[in-house]
């Protein structure tokens, strides 16, 4: 939620707007993506103080996967409003007298509303799999709190693997849960084209 709510914000600006504000998004865009994932996971995570509380703990890595997860869909809602600020309705609408913010909100971002929910559906994966990453690597959810990563780390040594194979099944659980989210984003995707075929 707070990765497509920022992704729709600063995606939403650069592209309705332009000019100097755009470049400024695209630059610290471009500058977000240029770092190597898991080794900005790791800074970002070090941040977090190692005497706070799991829940405390959990609610800093979702803070850490959302500052990193939004730059992707900043950018195609950005597309999507330089594409829809040109239209009839909304030229329409500004020259009725709308203000920017009615504009924005009531004309342009409905129209582009079926593809945020498909991307935010789509978008659950990949943080479920940057937190067990964090997790497994020790930088995530700790104990007494628990999650698949945090349980993968239990089969880092082949001869734990050997005597105890079912230290495995969290990846299992991973793998399904990240199937199901692309298999349901996929479903949502087809359901709000209109051009899919039937």
């Amino acid at each position: 939620v707070v990765s497509t709510a920022m992704g729709v914000v600063m995606g939403g600006l650069s592209g309705y707007y332009g000019g100097r504000l755009d470049n400024l998004i695209q630059r610290l865009i471009e500058l977000l993506r240029s770092f190597p994932t898991i080794p900005l996971w790791l800074a970002l995570s070090m941040i977090l103080p190692p005497h706070w509380p799991s829940h405390w703990v959990y609610f800093g890595v979702v803070t850490v996967l959302s500052l990193i997860g939004w730059t992707g869909l900043a950018r195609v809602v950005r597309g999507q409003y330089l594409a829809l600020r040109e239209k009839e309705f909304v030229l329409a609408a500004r020259a009725l007298g709308a203000s920017d913010g009615a504009i924005i909100f009531r004309h342009i971002l409905p129209n582009i509303a079926s593809y945020l929910i498909v991307s935010a559906t789509l978008a659950l994966p990949g943080m479920i799999l940057g937190e067990s990453t964090m997790s497994f690597l020790g930088l995530g959810i700790k104990e007494p709190m628990t999650s698949w990563g945090l349980l993968l780390r239990d089969a880092q040594s082949l001869q734990a693997l050997q005597l105890y194979p079912w230290l495995l099944t969290p990846g299992l659980f991973i793998v399904a849960a990240v199937l199901a989210f692309n298999f349901v984003g996929d479903a949502i995707r087809d359901a709000f084209d209109p051009y899919a075929i039937q």
